[in-house]
């Protein structure tokens, strides 16, 4: 299946905070999507793509987002802090 992929994307957080993701979706209209959140860098790394082709072909969208302050993400990483409002505002971004 066809299918779209955006590096570099950034995603606002409601205190200014931007984090890095990658995003992958099927050409055709909306589709269902899984969010994968990881603190080890892979969005940036150029890592994912063969794991979340197989999702992407059986048409679901994947946003694969560096947690806050890793990576190529804004902020601090304190692990258990920020990912409540960061998974909220993620999904929230995903929804719009």
């Amino acid at each position: 299946m066809a299918h779209v992929y955006n590096s570099g994307v950034e995603i606002p957080m409601r205190d200014g905070v931007t984090l890095a993701a990658l995003v992958f979706q099927p050409l055709e209209g909306n589709a269902p999507t899984l969010l994968l959140r990881t603190p080890y860098g892979l969005a940036s790394h150029g890592a994912g793509p063969t794991e979340v082709l197989p999702f992407v072909d059986a048409g679901y969208a994947v946003v694969w987002v560096e947690s806050r302050g890793t990576f190529k993400s804004e902020g601090e990483f304190r692990p258990k802090t920020n990912e409540p409002e960061d998974g909220y505002d993620t999904v929230e971004w995903i929804i719009a």
